[in-house]
């Protein structure tokens, strides 16, 4: 391990598979544990939980603790301590017999944090104890570099938040989507489901489909989408198409004429025969304006104040808005200099029907 290869592991910070200590602990037992009861891992002595290096002395003492301490474990676990720079770094194997056990109790890695089993845990543990994981089950068929996407790994890096310019091979082994193997680069299944160039040539079902029906039954289909150009496409790809087909309505609280409601009354007084069309294929009739625009209808609650509610598609409500205005405007130029308006707009939800 170089020190590239440390500076990589510290940006990524604390993980399923890597823990900061600032020194050798009375927690450091169940540390151990943890990782061997998951995927193995990394122990970063020397180095806080911010990621700052603080350093340790590597000393034949301090190897000898730790060695002491993996064998008290039950199992056994299997270490090694390696120098990097001030960092020690602890190459924690996993368990081929779990779950794993300390003198305080059985642990395991979720995610940052070590958490202690429960007896519910530690009996579904031994019950699933020997099963493989896939996402690090080694891809044979995936050839490094031809099979190999370099942009989405660039994407992904972008996203990591990894500085620097490390070498690709590099992170793809610290971060678990490759393993060295007799001089060559073995990927995982994880590693061929983010950067293969076509992950559905390994794994026919990897893709996302992404569906809108009308109602439940999903009988009347209308719009559907497969996406399959990695894990980090396809989830983009399918937030998108929830956004692209999520309706949002708007309802106008209230139309609130602030000043001369007596001129402004004048003005809507039209007799009741009379009608003139207006945007969006509108009408304005009567005393208490009732207009329709595409999808909008509302209907005046006397003089001086009106609702406007929208029954389908975006932005019809506030449509029906403007054509009030304009068809007031067309009936007396005084209606902006006469009058302010305030509404207030709510957000709800359709469902398409």
């Amino acid at each position: 391990m170089t020190l590239d290869d440390l500076e990589i592991l510290i940006q990524k910070g604390e993980g399923t598979t890597l823990e900061f200590k600032e020194r050798l602990s009375s927690s450091f037992a169940r540390e151990l544990v943890a990782l061997a009861n998951a995927i193995g891992g990394r122990i970063l002595l020397g180095v806080r939980d911010d990621g700052t290096v603080i350093g340790t002395q590597d000393t034949n003492s301090l190897r000898a603790r730790i060695q002491d301490i993996a064998r008290n474990c039950d199992p056994p676990v299997q270490v090694h301590a390696e120098p990097v720079g001030t960092v020690i770094t602890v190459h924690v194997r996993e368990s081929v017999s779990k779950p794993v056990q300390c003198s305080d109790g059985f642990f395991l890695r979720q995610g940052a944090v070590t958490q202690k089993l429960n007896r519910d845990e530690i009996r579904d543990m031994f019950r699933l104890e020997g099963t493989v994981r896939f996402d690090l089950a080694p891809c044979p068929r995936f050839i490094y570099p031809n099979d190999f996407d370099r942009g989405k790994f660039d994407t992904w890096l972008d996203f990591s938040g990894i500085t620097g310019q490390p070498r690709v091979e590099d992170v793809l082994v610290n971060i678990g989507a490759a393993e060295r193997a007799n001089g060559t680069l073995l990927f995982r299944n994880a590693g061929v489901l983010f950067f293969a160039k076509n992950p559905r040539r390994f794994f026919p079902q990897a893709y996302i489909t992404c569906l809108l029906a009308r109602n439940t039954d999903k009988v009347h289909i209308l719009d559907r989408k497969d996406f399959d150009g990695g894990i980090m496409a396809d989830i983009e790809d399918a937030l998108r198409f929830v956004e692209r087909n999520t309706r949002t309505a708007y309802r106008i609280e209230g139309l609130i004429v602030q000043r001369n409601l007596m001129a402004l009354e004048q003005v809507l007084a039209v007799p009741p025969t009379a009608s003139g069309m207006g945007a969006a294929g509108g009408r304005v009739a009567g005393p208490a304006v009732a207009h329709d625009g595409a999808g909008a209808v509302g209907r005046g609650a006397g003089a001086g104040q009106h609702r406007v509610h929208e029954q389908a598609g975006l932005g019809h409500g506030q449509a029906g808005v403007l054509f009030l205005s304009r068809s007031v405007s067309r009936t007396t130029k005084k209606w902006a200099s006469m009058t302010s308006v305030a509404w207030r707009c709510q957000p709800c939800q359709l469902r398409p029907s």
